[in-house]
């Protein structure tokens, strides 16, 4: 299959609309388009996540516990949801599907998550994963 492969942030500028000129020229040669998005959690996510984990941590059980168990996922569920907002505004907007996959955020890139998504027009069926594995990701 062939695929367009772009880079972005759906941060830059503020919107997505930024991203979807380019979704929409490289839909034009390809039948679907592979994006790697890095979404970079902003403070307010932070402190909320932090606020979290401090809430429901024990002590006892160490910083990994912190980190593991509410920490990175409380950011990563933020990071998924905002995902899916631009995944679901882009496929709206322009008759598009989409879906997406996240990478395991780890403690040493807290700030950051990095997903892929695979958009294609409408009535196009794709496997992500088979997608994913074609390009080596």
């Amino acid at each position: 299959m062939k695929a367009v492969i772009l880079f972005g942030s759906p941060r830059e500028n503020g919107n997505t609309k930024v991203l979807t000129q380019s979704f929409l020229n490289g839909l034009i040669d390809a039948k679907c388009i592979v994006e790697f998005i890095d979404v970079t959690n902003d403070e307010a996510e932070i402190d909320a996540a932090k606020e979290y984990a401090n809430e429901n941590y024990n002590d006892e059980n160490g910083e990994d516990e912190w980190n593991e168990e509410y920490y990175l996922p409380y950011l990563m569920d933020i990071a998924t949801d905002n995902i899916r907002d631009i995944v679901d505004e882009i496929c709206e907007e322009f008759g598009l599907i989409g879906e997406f996959v996240a990478y395991e955020m780890d403690k040493n890139s807290s700030s950051r998550c990095e997903f892929v998504v695979v958009f294609a027009k409408e009535g196009i069926e794709f496997d992500i994963d088979d997608i994913m594995e074609e390009l080596d990701l």
